[in-house]
């Protein structure tokens, strides 16, 4: 569920005083609901608790008078699991429960066509990274969405370019040991990933599939009163037949709504046939079935 919605900045000016105050690197995006908000399984949303917790200042020096004196200043957090389960929006979350902005890291900045010089990019955005968090009085949550872009396992291999690519792996890890500042990884790519990093983060929260009350509540939230015809739709019955994640159900219902406003007269609104039709369309796509593709 992609809900960090990078703003689009019209003027010329803002774009760069954005880019003067973030760097190239980096876009701000749009911090969402609070955590009260949030669709998901409440044990998850109480360890999304506990890593906000962990990101305040006064919890960490309260950490260090209970004998946690290397505790590290920063916090460097993974999101894993599932597709369209809501990674990103939590990081919004996180941000918008912190009182502090999201930039996303802008992965394709950082990849060059001499790949050489990927190596000296990842440095330079990291040491941006270090200098946003340690000068500015109330920093950003840093944000590295589909971290497998960037972050994955060491290259078996003799070549140039796999020593490289190993080297931009070497630096990130040493990168992440030391972090000052809070950065949010998401990935639903975890097994393309080192092992090595998963010592580096400080927490880590896998995200599933919603179980049968969360979807209830989706399709209550995406089927919102302003449709015609939505209120007669038992949202019941489509949680319990369809195990869609939350970006599935916001794309199914948008689809189906655009199949209801295309009739005429009494016809114009949408109907349950609608959304079993789109569901259809949709089901070979779940993260649990095996004619998913890349998940």
């Amino acid at each position: 569920m992609k809900f960090c919605n990078c703003l689009a900045v019209g003027q010329k000016d803002s774009q760069k005083a954005e880019a003067k105050k973030h760097g190239i690197f980096f876009q701000k995006c749009a911090t969402g609901p609070g955590l009260a908000n949030l669709i998901i399984p409440e044990e998850d949303k109480s360890l999304l608790k506990t890593i906000i917790n962990k990101c305040l200042r006064e919890r960490q020096e309260e950490l260090n008078t209970w004998g946690f004196m290397k505790t590290k200043a920063g916090s460097v957090i993974l999101l894993y699991g599932a597709p369209g389960t809501g990674k990103t929006m939590c990081a919004s979350a996180l941000a918008h429960e912190l009182g502090k902005e999201l930039l996303q890291i802008n992965v394709p900045q950082l990849r060059n066509k001499y790949y050489g010089e990927t190596e000296k990019l990842v440095k330079k955005a990291f040491t941006e990274m270090r200098q946003i968090a340690l000068e500015q009085p109330n920093p950003p949550v840093f944000l590295l969405n589909e971290a497998d872009q960037l972050v994955h396992a060491r290259v078996q291999s003799d070549s140039t370019c796999g020593a490289i690519e190993n080297s931009i792996q070497s630096i990130i890890l040493e990168e992440l040991e030391t972090f000052p500042g809070i950065l949010i990884l998401t990935t639903n790519l975890e097994a393309n990933m080192d092992e090595a990093f998963f010592r580096r983060f400080d927490l880590k929260l896998k995200f599933r599939l919603p179980d049968p009350d969360c979807r209830r509540k989706l399709w209550q939230l995406y089927l919102k009163p302003d449709i015609p015809g939505a209120s007669q739709i038992d949202t019941a019955q489509l949680a319990q037949q369809y195990r869609f994640s939350g970006a599935q159900i916001a794309l199914l219902v948008q689809n189906a709504c655009l199949e209801a406003i295309n009739r005429e007269g009494e016809d114009k609104l949408l109907k349950l046939e609608d959304i079993i039709k789109y569901a259809a369309l949709e089901q070979p796509w779940t993260a649990n079935n095996s004619k998913s593709i890349g998940f």
